[in-house]
């Protein structure tokens, strides 16, 4: 564990690096080679900088003037006067003209539709990416902002909180892919804890609660429906969305000793979202069971030499792919492929390290779990 020592000052150095100099809450999402069309995209960086300032614990440091400017900067992408979009959600509008500038052809999207349908694959259409980013982008801002303690005043609504609708919206899921659908139903459950009443929250967790007993299978403890038999990957990337759903609920993890056995039996994939979403199953499942902890800690142990793979210390920062950096956000490419550290890689890699360090009692720089 050597080269962890000096870790948070490498990363913070990286992240000085990634600041615009116009604007100190703006960050880039890689040092070099970012594509110009891309170079207006702000809200997601900023959000991802702050994570990892949270992580290594350093709020506490910034001035209380500070840390409003920065939720400010946040809090201006909110849509509060607008009939273009769900009112009250967040939205970096250089990216919705990205995305409208690269929508499929309508023949394109056509033969992606015959191929859900008839192929049983999971391409979307330029409206489902577009209110997938924006639930997707909204969660992430005000899960940001909540770890700082902020609470909006103007609360976005504009999801299924009644019975009816989350029924509806649950079922209509496709979840044989269950990344993509737990990322929803985190969403959702986000928000029902930080959007509504009590009451309402209570009444929208036990709809919820009572859907997750549909897709847990009972055999391996994941969340998923499918009759084939889903890969290792897509089980563990969606059941870290779903224990982020769960998180929020404050609902127990129903079966964590099954997907322990589970985790144990596997050798992680070496990319940014597998690691970490292994690390933070196992992490989580911890918490509630003290089943092999001692053999949790050694597996979780040992991935950091594959994360140290990722690490590029003449930059501080950590590449999304052991030997590139992450290019895209939400389908949009911002950069080619370069050896090189980035932002969401950063971000991943330090919350898995932070996760190991907490979970193993070692103590060897400031940090904090990020709750996402």
């Amino acid at each position: 564990m050597d080269w962890l020592k000096n870790l948070d000052k490498n990363i913070i150095f990286f992240l000085d690096n990634l600041r615009h100099e116009s604007d100190e809450f703006r960050y880039k999402p890689v040092l070099y080679n970012q594509k110009i069309s891309t170079q207006n995209l702000q809200l997601g960086f900023s959000c991802y900088a702050l994570k990892i300032n949270i992580l290594l614990d350093r709020v506490g440091d910034f001035k209380d003037e500070y840390i409003v400017q920065w939720s400010e900067y946040l809090k201006s992408f909110q849509q509060i006067d607008t009939d273009e979009y769900p009112l009250n959600s967040f939205i970096d509008k250089a990216y919705v003209e990205i995305l409208q500038k690269n929508k499929d052809s309508f023949l394109k999207s056509s033969v992606k539709n015959i191929s859900n349908k008839l192929l049983d694959t999971n391409f979307k259409n330029y409206n489902l990416k577009l209110e997938n980013y924006i639930r997707a982008e909204t969660k992430q801002t005000i899960s940001t902002l909540s770890e700082l303690g902020i609470i909006l005043d103007k609360k976005y609504i504009d999801f299924p909180n009644k019975e009816f609708e989350i029924e509806k919206f649950l079922n209509e899921l496709n979840w044989k892919y269950p990344w993509s659908s737990g990322g929803q139903l985190a969403a959702i459950s986000l928000f029902a804890k930080t959007q509504l009443s009590k009451e309402n929250f209570i009444e929208s967790k036990k709809y919820i609660e009572s859907f997750l007993k549909t897709i847990l299978d009972s055999k391996t403890g994941f969340y998923f429906q499918s009759s084939k038999e889903l890969s290792f990957k897509e089980k563990i990337n969606g059941s870290m969305k779903v224990f982020t759903a769960l998180d929020w609920l404050e609902i127990g993890i129903h079966s964590p000793e099954k997907i322990i056995d589970n985790c144990l039996e596997k050798d992680p994939i070496s990319e940014g979202c597998d690691i970490v979403d292994i690390v933070y199953v196992l992490y989580k499942c911890s918490n509630e069971t003290d089943y092999k902890k001692e053999q949790i800690v050694d597996y979780l142990i040992n991935l950091l030499d594959l994360i140290k793979g990722h690490y590029k210390q003449d930059q501080g920062g950590f590449s999304y792919y052991k030997n590139r950096s992450q290019n895209y956000y939400y389908d949009v490419n911002f950069s080619n492929s370069q050896n090189q550290s980035d932002i969401h890689g950063t971000l991943l890699m330090l919350w898995a390290i932070v996760m190991i360090l907490k979970i193993s009692n070692n103590e060897i720089f400031k940090c904090k779990v990020l709750k996402p």
